[in-house]
């Protein structure tokens, strides 16, 4: 490897490591009324993953190049036809084809030290914001009867937030090979103090899911799925008879009521009112259908001022078949793969990260959460974080009380 290549992943390597304090400082700028330099960084982090990953593999040069020609092709499509809705629509087209690029770059590049050192620095810096948004600082993730609820920290996309720590949380779980109980209720409080109910129910999941999986026995899987329904069972009289009038569950318990309408009452309440956007953007598509819309889609439209927010259906409506082929590909490609390593907890964690998608949307494509997505889905079976909780715990007791 030449001096360039070795200074370019050094580089990407820092970038990564730092990765989300660059969403910090780039969340208090965007608070301020600031430009949001954060995304001029990631794409340069981009840009010298594709010249690393272009340089040392020779068909990932057409695989790049077949991508941008795609990208142009799209470009060409909605200059002509929504110029202004142009800059959305390539904006995040372009989020997808850089997450295809980090993928390729994470699989190939970086070692199991270095994915482990990243989620570390990572996880650190995700725990540090949420902390200092519950002390008051940063942004809420709602307001309810002028009251705030939930935390950002200073992160500032709520939807990229809890996606990034549901990420940050199975990566743990996965390398942590000790007893667990104490990061588990560790992370399910977290998820409580980021208040969102998504972020919430599939935090439980992938907890349960590490449980079950990390036993061959049959009689402890089963204890596990007892274990498990006894413990949702407690949460729900916990929460009626003791934090019924918390502000957090008052707020869900409205929202909740709030979409409980229509043929899929329930379904439309879990799913935050986004099931009752398909059938508008649905009497768009066919009004207007044309075959090159077939393929390209419609672009960008917004319902009531909201995107469509349900990644499969966005994909094949904004973007076309072309757009949902490319998608459905990369996931297809993802869970193929778990499965011949026969990595059960990797492929449910991506099944779980497709549920995710249809609750919060933008998920695997944002700049945030889908670049630890990408860092996660490789063979992971060698890397081992042992924290020795205990060994430290008796070092700090013995200087206290020495």
């Amino acid at each position: 490897m030449n001096k360039n290549l070795l200074y370019i992943n050094y580089v990407i390597y820092i970038g990564l490591l730092f990765y989300l304090l660059i969403d910090t400082f780039a969340g208090i700028l965007i608070s301020k009324g600031l430009p949001n330099i954060g995304l001029l960084v990631k794409g340069g982090l981009v840009f010298l993953m594709m010249i690393s990953i272009v340089a040392k593999k020779k068909s990932y040069p057409i695989i790049i190049s077949g991508l941008f020609f795609l990208l142009s092709l799209y470009a060409v499509y909605w200059y002509n036809l929504d110029f202004k809705n142009f800059g959305k629509c390539f904006t995040t087209l372009f989020k997808v084809f850089s997450i295809l690029i980090v993928y390729l770059y994470c699989k190939n590049e970086l070692t199991d030290d270095d994915i482990l050192v990243i989620f570390k620095a990572n996880y650190c810096i995700f725990v540090m914001n949420i902390f200092l948004g519950a002390l008051g600082f940063g942004n809420n993730s709602y307001k309810y009867n002028g009251e705030t609820v939930g935390t950002n920290g200073f992160f500032y996309a709520g939807n990229e937030v809890t996606y990034t720590f549901i990420c940050l949380l199975f990566f743990i779980t996965y390398a942590y090979k000790g007893r667990k109980t104490i990061f588990y209720l560790f992370n399910l409080f977290l998820s409580f103090l980021i208040g969102t109910k998504t972020g919430m129910l599939v935090v439980l999941l992938v907890i349960f899911s590490d449980m079950y999986f990390s036993t061959t026995s049959k009689m402890k899987k089963r204890m596990i799925v007892v274990s498990f329904i006894c413990f949702i069972i407690l949460i729900y009289f916990f929460i009626k008879f003791v934090l019924y009038n918390n502000i957090l569950v008052q707020m869900i318990i409205f929202k909740f009521n709030q979409s409980s309408k229509g043929s899929h009452s329930i379904l439309n309440a879990l799913l935050s009112g986004r099931i009752e956007r398909i059938p508008v953007v649905d009497d768009i598509y066919n009004s207007s259908w044309s075959f090159i819309k077939f393929l390209f889609g419609l672009g960008y439209i917004e319902i009531d001022k909201h995107p469509l927010e349900m990644d499969f259906f966005e994909m094949f409506y904004y973007y076309g078949i072309i757009g949902l082929v490319v998608i459905l590909s990369f996931y297809l490609y993802l869970i193929i793969s778990a499965y011949i390593r026969q990595d059960k907890k990797q492929f449910i964690f991506i099944l779980i990260t497709i549920l995710v998608s249809f609750f919060v949307g933008h998920v695997t494509y944002s700049v945030m959460g889908g670049v630890f997505f990408c860092l996660i889905n490789r063979n992971l079976k060698n890397i081992n974080w042992n924290l020795r909780i205990k060994k430290y715990i008796t070092k700090v007791c013995t200087l206290i009380f020495k």
